[in-house]
């Protein structure tokens, strides 16, 4: 869908009790950034990843 593009993580790896968060930019072949996102997954006491749900955008605000 976006030949030359590259994920590109934006932040630390935080992990706690298996869950593990990281912020990515999706990046075109132009350098341009195409869309911002955080990958949230679940980890194994053997350290490899079971699970892993990514959302893309940005966090949507509260309603007040």
């Amino acid at each position: 869908m976006f030949p030359g593009a590259r994920f590109v993580r934006t932040s630390g790896i935080d992990t706690h009790h298996g869950i593990l968060r990281f912020a990515w930019q999706l990046v075109g072949a132009d350098g341009a950034v195409v869309v911002d996102g955080i990958d949230i997954g679940v980890v194994r006491d053997d350290g490899r990843l079971t699970r892993i749900a990514g959302f893309y955008g940005p966090v949507v605000p509260m309603e007040r």
